[in-house]
């Protein structure tokens, strides 16, 4: 990603910011099909990190055994995914928490 040598064109990050884009769309269908748990921020915080387990370190670890490659630097990219995940459901919970739940 540093040189363009290694891939770093807008259609690479054009790629990758919609492949970013589908766990966030499952968070968000998730919380605005879930009542429970009934607080949205601990909802989001749930669903932001049980995504991320599947989409992420799930992803993640495959590679690694699949592909022979160093499992730390993944999980720690994981972990910074998850963050990120969660602050995008954070903020689609805090939109969503004034809707009528009828």
């Amino acid at each position: 990603m540093r040189t363009m040598e290694s891939g770093a064109n807008p259609v690479n990050i054009i790629k990758m910011s919609v492949g970013f884009m589908l766990p966030l769309f499952v968070v968000a269908w998730l919380q605005a099909s879930l009542t429970k748990p009934e607080n949205w921020a601990k909802r989001a915080v749930f669903l932001g990190v049980l995504v991320s387990l599947g989409a992420f370190y799930g992803t993640y670890t495959f590679i690694s055994g699949w592909g022979n490659v160093n499992w730390w630097p993944l999980m720690v990219t994981a972990t910074c995914d998850m963050v990120t995940i969660v602050a995008g459901a954070l903020l689609i919970g805090f939109l969503q928490k004034g809707r009528n739940r009828g």
